[in-house]
């Protein structure tokens, strides 16, 4: 029985610390689940718990991936409970690679300071390899405990993700007996210190201007190879006559989501582009989402049109299996999963648009993305369709990253959602205003434009690269070890 319980605690912290980045937010639930899950930390046979704790995570946390691939790629449900349970096997190799990396380090002081570093070294490997997937960091879970947002604009996402396994582990270690209490109460207050630090920082921060700004939320319904068009020129008639009421309260940037005028092109279709006008001469400027055919390519782009020009951003990280599809002519039924599925090709700039930092749905995930997009701009937005996914867990996880995102680059965030969640989000990532999932509506605030930068804007490759420093530590001294007995036997 002691048995079934010491493996069975680990697999509890996986699906808790999967609760944990679920629609609701918790305070202790995520530090309770990380030092269950971290446990094995400390055995002798570690790989298979690690990867089926894991495994677990990643079977709660993403449910939504198999309704998504089923119903919007009409393609059969086994085939999206199949491309669930793989998505899940594939990410949750990232933590057999911890755990076989942490293996090769035997004495507990050692492992309590090179295990959360390894931890973060999986994590950024995750983020990068075959396009990278930072969905649910770890970091994540922690979001509504004090001081978390406000240090990431040091360290980053990766950087709290260090600080959480690390007390995780330190925990663990306590319960498994490794480490002592005294030892173990210092880490839990060390942390606790360095989060009330970033809580009581308050940063001088640099502003131009304050601007209104609305985000418009249509909560259209998605429907994939429609019989009636007339459909969709209702919606984008609905999107703006919102618009049009917007402009003439005095709004000076109106946000339109991701697919909003969908499928009309700003530049194929002149109806849009006269409406779009008409709502500039009012004496707003409008961000818009749009494709854009150009020397033959296919983009999906923003523009943002004031009264006198034409800004342009094109996606740099495109979606794989959504916006291209890799070895299409193989998969050429993954095309019908999204719109205008599979003829996306990547942008060529990543220089944002004027003083505003855009970032096109799937892309707000990666941090390192981000940041480079924020260099030198004032206010960030990212415009997203997040309807494939219901009201599933995806939205509030999505959602999630944003809010870092703010909070790392110290700029003021607008989300427009096609059927939410839309949100203003400040400079330290809390939420001004916001419009939940399934709703139609506006949201409305004031924004800073702020010209400053955090030290993460800065040096957003620093805890990735220290982590990899660390954790190839053990690696290189037995690779070392190896080849001097090889040397001297020879």
């Amino acid at each position: 029985m002691r048995h079934y319980l010491k493996y069975s605690l680990p697999l509890i912290g996986g699906i808790l610390t999967a609760l944990a980045n679920g629609k609701q937010e918790y305070l202790l639930l995520p530090w309770i689940a990380v030092s269950l899950f971290f446990i094995p930390t400390f055995w002798e046979r570690k790989r298979l718990i690690f990867f089926l704790s894991s495994l677990a995570f990643w079977l709660v946390s993403i449910p939504w991936i198999a309704p998504t691939v089923s119903h919007y790629g009409k393609l059969p449900a086994t085939v999206g409970i199949i491309a669930y349970i793989l998505l899940s096997c594939y990410l949750s190799l990232y933590a057999l690679l911890f755990a076989h990396l942490i293996s090769y380090v035997k004495k507990t002081a050692h492992l309590v300071i090179i295990a959360p570093f390894t931890w973060v070294f999986c994590e950024y490997l995750r983020s990068i390899i075959l396009t990278g997937f930072p969905w649910n960091l770890l970091a994540y879970s922690a979001i509504k405990t004090s001081g978390i947002l406000q240090v990431t604009s040091f360290i980053g996402s990766f950087g709290v993700s260090l600080l959480i396994s690390f007390c995780g582990i330190t925990i663990a270690g306590f319960l498994t007996k490794r480490i002592k209490a005294s030892f173990t109460f210092i880490a839990i207050v060390a942390v606790a210190l360095i989060l009330v630090a970033a809580t009581l920082y308050d940063p001088v921060i640099e502003k131009t201007e304050t601007i209104k700004v609305s985000l418009i939320q249509p909560q259209q319904t998605l429907i994939v190879n429609p019989e009636d068009p007339y459909y969709f020129y209702k919606e984008y008639q609905k999107v703006l006559s919102m618009s049009k009421e917007e402009c003439k309260k005095g709004v000076q940037l109106v946000v339109w989501p991701e697919g909003a005028s969908w499928p009309f092109s700003f530049f194929e279709h002149r109806f849009l582009r006269e409406d779009i006008k008409q709502l500039t001469r009012l004496g707003c400027s409008i961000l818009i989402n749009t494709t854009v055919a150009e020397k033959g390519k296919n983009y999906n782009s923003v523009l943002l049109v004031t009264g006198k020009e034409i800004y342009r951003y094109d996606k740099l990280h495109l979606v794989p299996f959504g916006e291209y599809v890799p070895l299409s002519d193989l998969f050429p039924y993954i095309e019908t999963i999204a719109r205008e599925s599979g003829n996306f090709s990547r942008g060529e700039k990543g220089e944002g648009i004027k003083d505003i930092a855009v970032a096109i749905c799937y892309e707000i995930i990666f941090p390192h993305l981000v940041a480079t997009l924020t260099t030198d701009k004032k206010l960030m937005a990212t415009v997203t369709n997040d309807g494939w996914y219901g009201d599933s867990y995806a939205p509030y996880q999505h959602f999630r990253a944003a809010r870092f995102r703010a909070a790392e680059n110290g700029k003021f965030l607008l989300r427009a959602a096609l059927t939410g969640i839309s949100a203003i989000i400040d400079q330290k990532g809390r939420v001004v205003s916001s419009l939940g999932v399934g709703k139609i509506g506006v949201v409305r605030g004031e924004v800073e434009l702020i010209s400053s930068s955090t030290f993460y804007n800065r040096t957003y490759f620093l805890v990735p690269l220290l982590s990899f420093c660390v954790a190839i530590i053990p690696v290189a001294k037995e690779a070392l070890k190896w080849f001097t007995m090889r040397l001297f036997r020879n």
